[in-house]
């Protein structure tokens, strides 16, 4: 009897909630047709995915490789007089609604024969992911120099263990390190089953969202994780050096103070470990509300050409020594 009058007043709670809180409504289920669940990562490019992304503006060809990058397939080696660059990042760095040839990465390569940018930013990533993935996989293309795209929406990707509708790792200080936590990233049938139940309740989805995912407004998160953040890029300049590659680190203006004023602080954290650090500030301050799609609010193809005619300089400079590449080394043919 008392199981019946739970039940019975649940959904009373729900119907009450329902008609009184609209505004409650879970949002629909969101998803990109190129990424997969993975148990460490949270989430990461589908190997071998070939299709067309479609915007409400414009419609995009997307190819995964067989090693989950938009990209092609490298050797673990660059071969003898090829410099290899790592390039860590989210969507901007993706190249979300361009084309892979619009894509400042492509447009650094085709400037720079010798150059190859790996590219393994992945839409969504935090820091922590990223991080993760460049000990996971990154490091084994055996790069010269590790770039990471950094926007300030990363200390809230770094504070939370989900983000836009997704489980995700997460680290927390622990003494003078950090400790992963949230790993394996849930899932299986009955992860899955219970939230299709939460995506449909108004009470538990509000519940849910407070307390794992309390917004995606950088502003307006009760914490970010600045700590955590400085560590992470720390570690990602450490275990970068003892792979024999340099690390450096790009931040970018963006479109309204209360962010610009998260950079100047982002910009301290840098300079205060000693990070190399690409500003790209003086070359797109002015202009950068003119360089982004109103409607997804990523870089335009002219965008991305600002990019690359920014960081041609700085890259030139940096990668002007490469490695030795190991005995026998064999990478993808130059181009």
């Amino acid at each position: 009897m008392s199981a019946v009058v739970f039940v019975v007043g649940c959904g009373l709670a729900e119907l009450s909630v329902r008609l009184l809180r609209p505004e409650w409504r879970p949002p629909p289920a969101r998803g990109l047709p190129f990424l997969r669940p993975d148990p460490r990562l949270g989430w990461r490019l589908r190997e071998g995915w070939q299709g067309p992304f479609t915007l409400p503006h414009r419609t995009t060809q997307v190819a995964i490789s067989e090693q989950g990058l938009r990209d092609e397939s490298y050797a673990p080696y660059p071969s003898p007089g090829r410099r290899r660059v790592l390039l860590l990042g989210d969507s901007f760095a993706w190249g979300f609604g361009v084309e892979k040839q619009e894509m400042f990465e492509k447009l650094l390569e085709d400037r720079f024969p010798d150059l190859d940018v790996v590219n393994e930013a992945v839409p969504g990533y935090g820091t922590d992911q990223e991080l993760l993935l460049l000990e996971e996989q990154g490091l084994g293309f055996h790069p010269d120099l590790v770039l990471l795209l950094f926007h300030p929406n990363d200390l809230l990707n770094n504070t939370w263990p989900r983000q836009y509708g997704y489980p995700k790792p997460v680290f927390r200080i622990d003494g003078s390190g950090l400790r992963l936590e949230n790993v394996p990233v849930p899932g299986g049938w009955l992860y899955e089953l219970g939230m299709r139940t939460l995506r449909r309740s108004f009470i538990l989805h509000e519940v849910w969202r407070r307390t794992m995912e309390p917004t995606q407004d950088l502003h307006t998160s009760p914490k970010l994780a600045w700590d955590v953040t400085e560590r992470l890029l720390v570690r990602m300049r450490d275990t970068s050096a003892k792979n024999g590659a340099k690390f450096a680190v790009i931040t970018f203006p963006w479109v309204d103070d209360a962010t610009n004023r998260l950079l100047v602080r982002v910009r301290e954290m840098i300079d205060r470990n000693g990070l190399t650090h690409i500003d790209l500030g003086p070359a797109l301050s002015g202009r950068i509300a003119a360089l982004l799609d109103p409607a997804t609010q990523h870089w335009t193809p002219e965008g991305h050409r600002a990019v690359a005619d920014a960081l041609a300089p700085v890259i030139s400079e940096i990668v002007k020594t490469a490695r030795e590449p190991a005995p026998g080394a064999v990478s993808k043919p130059a181009r």
